[in-house]
């Protein structure tokens, strides 16, 4: 009786699941192992190449699929096979797989153990966790170059090899795209949401204009969170000076950049390297 009852749920559980070298493409396939993300439209799974090689492949949800999903993750997945820039995820291949019965896009990606929010986790040095940030703020510094807003930047969709010690920004899945790099046109819908409220901007939550200052104010409260261990909400926080006197300089910086207005924020992400790379420099010299 307990074999007949668990049975059936196993069964069902498994039927969810694709199964393995049911990812192909016109030269590739690749075995399924185990999962290392989910988001709101798609799932990440490790997976390994016909040379063994380990790789990370994401595809759409089924339970999910719509024509304006499958739209958004045609273009990210353009955008991430055309940039070369090294602190972007690459995507290396791609192709259309059945899962649960429904056919859906995947791409395959290199393979990143670490997520930003991991690294925050081990308590690293803070010269350490400036030196992923900017590069952070060079992977959505050329995406901004492209027409490109990526509108949900969070930690864990921060990549990272403690090997390499390279960083690269992924999940462009609600991006801005710009029409000359529009693979597919994409409205978006009055009040849809553009991305995990904690890090969304005043003007994604409501119902202002959206555009590459939104970044800019998710950057913000990253930065803040990577010097604090805290999440900037309101006044009165505490301050970066208060956890690292040296750093006091990065205050009116995260000041700036997470103001409720976009128009008192920084134009760019260069304004922003800019004071990133002053503040840093005071600070070794005066050491």
């Amino acid at each position: 009786m307990l074999l007949a009852e668990d049975g059936p749920k196993r069964i069902a559980k498994a039927s969810h699941l694709p199964e393995l070298n049911q990812f192909r493409t016109a030269f590739e396939s690749y075995s399924l192992g185990k999962s290392v993300g989910e988001g709101g439209s798609g799932k990440v799974f490790e997976v390994t190449d016909e040379d063994g090689k380990i790789l990370a492949l994401k595809y759409l949800k089924p339970e999910v699929r719509s024509r304006q999903k499958a739209r958004r993750f045609k273009n990210e997945m353009g955008f991430c096979m055309k940039d070369n820039h090294p602190n972007v995820v690459k995507v290396l291949d791609h192709g259309l797989a059945v899962v649960s019965e429904i056919e859906v896009p995947f791409y395959v990606m290199p393979l990143y153990p670490q997520t930003l929010r991991a690294v925050m986790r081990e308590k690293s040095e803070t010269q350490h966790l400036l030196g992923i940030f900017q590069q952070v703020l060079d992977g959505v510094s050329a995406a901004h170059s492209h027409g490109i807003w990526h509108r949900d930047l969070k930690p864990e969709n921060v990549l990272y090899d403690p090997i390499t010690q390279v960083a690269v920004v992924s999940d462009f899945g609600v991006a801005h795209f710009e029409e000359e790099l529009l693979h597919t046109f994409v409205e978006t819908r009055h009040g849809e949401r553009l991305a995990n409220f904690r890090y969304a901007a005043p003007e994604q939550v409501g119902d202002g204009q959206v555009d590459h200052r939104a970044d800019i104010y998710a950057l913000g409260l990253i930065l803040y969170e990577l010097l604090t261990g805290e999440l900037l909400r309101g006044t009165g926080h505490r301050t970066i000076a208060s956890v690292s006197s040296a750093l006091g300089c990065l205050d009116p910086l995260v000041d700036r950049m997470t103001r409720q207005l976009s128009a008192d924020r920084h134009s760019s992400i260069d304004e922003v390297k800019d004071e990133l790379i002053s503040c840093i420099a005071k600070t070794s010299e005066s050491n």
